[in-house]
C-alpha cells in the first residue's frame, strides 16, 4: 500500500482482496488502474473501471490488481465538488487522469505526497469546469467546520462548538446532519479515527494508539476502524508494510 493524507483527502493505492462492507463519512473515489474492480452496495454489484461512493453508503471493494482510493472529506472544496457534479463527463475526466497519474507513481515509485498534491491540482483544474457547483453550505455550518478544521484532532464538545456559531446545541445537531449528512457524534468519531491513522503509520502498539486517540480500549478501535475502513488497524499495518 501507498499512502498519503491532508485535511481534504487520505490516497492509497493498494490490492483490495476481501474488504468487508462497511460506510465512512469520506466520499470514496476508486479507480481502478488496469483491471476493473468490482463494487458492491446495497443495491447492486458491478464490474466498473471507476466508482464515486457517497457519505456513509454501505459497500464493498474487491479487486484482483492495484486500485487508487480517495477517502474524500465532504465538507472539503473536493468533496463539495463532488458531491454535486452532476456531469458525468467531470468526473470521466477526473478518474481518466488519476489513473495516468497513479500509474506513472507506480513506474517511479515517487513520494506518495507528491502524488497527493498532483491529484489536488488534477481537482482542481476539471472542477474550474462548467457547471460549477452550487447549492454552497449553510454559512453557520461552513463556519463551524473551519473551527474544527483548525482544532483538529482535539474534539471540540457540542457546546463549544454551538457557541462558535450562535446557535442552540439541539438547532446545530439539526443543521449539522442536515448538512454533512452524518451526526456530530459520528463525526467526531470519524476525526478520531483520522487522527489515528498517522499513529498507525509508527512503531506504537494498538492498545496505545486506541488511548491517544481518544478510545476506551484497543478492541473497540479496533472494531470501530473495521467498521468505517473494512479491515482492521493490524490489516492496515500489514498493507503498510508489504510496500515499505
Amino acid at each position: 500500500m501507498y499512502f498519503s493524507k491532508n485535511d481534504q483527502m487520505i490516497l492509497m493505492v493498494t490490492k483490495v482482496q476481501d474488504n468487508l462492507t462497511h460506510r465512512h463519512y469520506a466520499i470514496q473515489f476508486t479507480v481502478a488502474l488496469s483491471k476493473p474492480l468490482t463494487m458492491s452496495t446495497n443495491e447492486q454489484q458491478s464490474q466498473m473501471s471507476y466508482c464515486v461512493n457517497p457519505v456513509m453508503q454501505p459497500h464493498s471493494l474487491a479487486t484482483t490488481d492495484e486500485v487508487f482510493i480517495l477517502l474524500i472529506n465532504p465538507s472539503s472544496d473536493i468533496g463539495h465538488w463532488v458531491s454535486h457534479q452532476k456531469q458525468a463527463q467531470n468526473l470521466d475526466a477526473v478518474a481518466q487522469k488519476l489513473r495516468v497519474e497513479a500509474a506513472q507513481f507506480l513506474v517511479d515509485r515517487n513520494n506518495s505526497v507528491a502524488l497527493l498534491s498532483s491529484v489536488e491540482l488534477i481537482f482542481k483544474e476539471v472542477m474550474m469546469q462548467p457547471p460549477l457547483a452550487s447549492n454552497p453550505m449553510e454559512p453557520r455550518i461552513a463556519k463551524a467546520m473551519e473551527y474544527l478544521r483548525a482544532a483538529a484532532p482535539q474534539i471540540t464538545s457540542l457546546e463549544l462548538i454551538a457557541s462558535q456559531v450562535s446557535l442552540s446545541p439541539s438547532r446545530f445537531l439539526h443543521l449539522f446532519k442536515q448538512e454533512m449528512y452524518i451526526s456530530y457524534r459520528r463525526f467526531q468519531l470519524w476525526l478520531r479515527l483520522l487522527s489515528s491513522i498517522d499513529s498507525l503509520t509508527k512503531p506504537h502498539s494498538i492498545t496505545v494508539v486506541a488511548h491517544d486517540s481518544g478510545f476506551a480500549d484497543s478492541a473497540h478501535y479496533s472494531r470501530t476502524f473495521k467498521e468505517c475502513f473494512g479491515f482492521t488497524p493490524n490489516e492496515f499495518r500489514k498493507m503498510k508494510r508489504l510496500s515499505s
